[in-house]
């Protein structure tokens, strides 16, 4: 769940400093591509489980 809402934040991030000097078209394609790449580079960290402890 952490993944998505980190994605949503950064492309929330992108799209409001974008949208002025862009457009909104740009913005939301840029925004999206933000989002994607957030939510891969967050599959290569690895997830605890509720169980795991240090």
């Amino acid at each position: 769940m952490m993944r998505g809402l980190i994605g949503f934040a950064a492309f929330c991030f992108v799209v409001a400093v974008l949208l002025v000097p862009l457009g909104v078209a740009a913005a939301f394609a840029v925004g999206l591509a933000g989002a994607l790449a957030t939510h891969l580079a967050g599959k290569g960290v690895p997830r605890r489980t509720a169980g795991a402890r240090r």
